[in-house]
């Protein structure tokens, strides 16, 4: 019984490395090839209005 609990914790912490280290890589590459800000200056440029009012 322990050991098959210490192997699901050892399959859910390789699960949960995988997707902080794909995370982490994904935004390298996101900065590195100017995607984000190419996307904020696109965005920036609809001049969309903000449709809450106060």
């Amino acid at each position: 019984m322990m050991r098959d609990s210490m192997i699901s914790a050892g399959k859910t912490t390789a699960v949960l490395m995988l997707i902080i280290v794909s995370a982490q890589v994904y935004n390298y590459l996101l900065v590195n090839t100017g995607i984000n800000r190419s996307v904020t200056e696109w965005l920036l440029s609809l001049n969309l209005t903000s449709s809450v009012s106060s």
